[in-house]
């Protein structure tokens, strides 16, 4: 018996004679074969083997699963009326299903006597599991998503939906919104909201074929980010209710979020790469390169899967099956706690306790997105960031809040972002200034005669600007109001 990768797991010769055929169940438990001896011979996958965090569960026979708490030495033993089909452990709670029920054990509370119970109509065979839900689709091509007390939340449907081409690279589950790649056209990932099960408005296409994609796990649905590896294995990172593209690495194997924060890391060339925070990418683009770690990881070798990305710790199945456990830094974490509390104070003193840039340009990044400038100015100046405390400095001697807040929106490289928070605060010469400072004189002269305002400094900065480089006015508009 292998995987995928043609690992080899088990080695048997049955008593039944010479193997003529195989068939497999369809939730792909029990093997039949066809013994030469005209007995027919039946195999039942056990020691099935899977971890999360401080728990480990193993399938000991085709219905017992041994649980081992390695923390507080606790071990139980779990028996089930009927064989089990498939399991999954994750984000604190553990799924079981057996031919006719599911059983959703709480990892936390450790609820192992009393389960959530319900019933399944057929053998189910995917469990997709996120922070809030769990998805089980089963062979009669059912595709329902529950929460994690086993109440029936909604079933996903969509024209031409093929649920038996799906696997769980092409699937995933956050708070508010579930994520599947269309199995008939690959380019295109579907978005439905898992309350009502119906498909949003938008979808996110791309140019080539995406072969896997993943919904970071954080409350705020607002901040709702997927992250996808193409066919070319390039990494790109998008906002799902905004879709903005932006590549941020290549030649990538694997990648997982952080189950419990926003950071995200990939294998990538032999190296492992973390972002510890990817929002920095729509905040200042040269801090997300600062925030993140890179770690030679050769030893795992070539297409490592990354199982898991749980506190500081990834667990990656190397090619082989054996598996591999990669760690990051401890801090960022904590830094995420602090932020979560808005406590910024003590956000920069465990900055300056570990002094490390990337934890600096991680809080820098964290309090643009939280407009808290002062902590901004400090993270700034750590790095030796001058040019940027300078302007940091300059917004925040800005006398009124519209005006600071399209400077910030200035900062972060979104002129049309600034323009309309000025126009809509009614600060129009802010706004006429804005697009003379980026020379678009045309847009700076449409707002002052739409506005009836300025319209004569708008054609004396552009005077001084031609007379200042000796060229002729060629715009016409101008020529005619000269």
């Amino acid at each position: 018996m292998c995987d995928k990768s043609g690992w080899s797991h088990s080695f048997d010769k049955p008593s039944s004679g010479s193997l003529l055929a195989l068939s497999w169940s369809h939730d792909g438990t029990v093997v039949s074969g066809a013994g030469g001896s005209g007995a027919v011979a039946f195999g039942y996958i056990v020691d099935r083997q899977m971890s999360w965090s401080n728990i480990e569960a193993v399938l000991d026979e085709d219905n017992k699963i041994n649980v081992n708490d390695v923390l507080n030495e606790m071990n139980e033993d779990l028996d089930y009326r009927e064989r089990v089909v498939n399991m999954s452990i994750q984000f604190g709670h553990m799924v079981v299903c057996t031919t006719s029920q599911c059983y959703v054990y709480n990892i936390v509370t450790q609820n192992w006597g009393s389960p959530f119970v319900f019933d399944v109509k057929d053998s189910i065979y995917m469990i997709v599991q996120g922070a809030k839900y769990f998805a089980l689709i089963d062979a009669s091509q059912n595709f329902n998503v529950y929460n994690y007390e086993g109440k029936l939340i909604s079933s996903p449907k969509y024209q031409g939906l093929r649920v038996e081409f799906l696997n769980k690279r092409h699937l995933s589950l956050s708070g508010d919104v579930l994520a599947l790649i269309d199995p008939m056209k690959p380019k295109v990932v579907r978005i439905f909201d898992i309350i009502s099960g119906k498909p949003a408005a938008q979808q996110i296409e791309h140019t080539t074929d995406i072969i896997e994609m993943d919904l970071n796990q954080i409350e705020m649905s607002s901040e709702r980010k997927m992250c996808f590896v193409d066919s070319n294995r390039d990494m790109f990172l998008t906002m799902v209710h905004k879709p903005e593209t932006h590549k941020i690495s290549n030649m990538v194997d694997s990648f997982k979020w952080n189950e419990s924060n926003d950071m995200l890391s990939a294998i990538a060339d032999g190296k492992q790469v973390t972002w510890f925070y990817p929002n920095a990418i729509y905040v200042d683009k040269d801090l997300m390169t600062k925030a993140k770690a890179v770690k030679d990881v050769s030893e795992v070798g070539k297409l490592a899967q990354m199982e898991s990305f749980t506190g500081n710790i990834c667990t990656v199945r190397r090619l082989d099956g054996a598996l591999a456990t990669l760690s990051v830094s401890a801090y960022p974490k904590v830094l995420y706690e602090h932020i979560d509390k808005a406590d910024f104070e003590k956000a920069i003193r465990l900055c300056r306790f570990v002094k490390e840039s990337t934890l600096w340009a991680c809080l820098a990044a964290m309090a643009i997105y939280c407009r808290e400038l002062n902590t901004v100015e400090i993270a700034l100046a750590a790095i030796d960031e001058a040019d940027k405390v300078q302007f940091i400095n300059y917004i925040k001697d800005l006398p009124s809040e519209p005006a600071r807040n399209a400077a910030l929106a200035v900062y972060c490289k979104k002129m049309n972002e600034a323009e309309q928070i000025l126009l809509g605060a009614r600060l129009f010469y802010r706004a006429i200034k804005l697009n003379i400072k980026m020379y678009k004189w045309e847009k700076a002269l449409e707002i002052a005669i739409n506005q009836k305002t300025h319209v004569d400094t708008v054609i004396a900065y552009r005077q001084r600007f031609l007379q200042q480089y000796n060229k002729e006015e060629t715009i016409p508009r101008f020529k005619e109001l000269a």
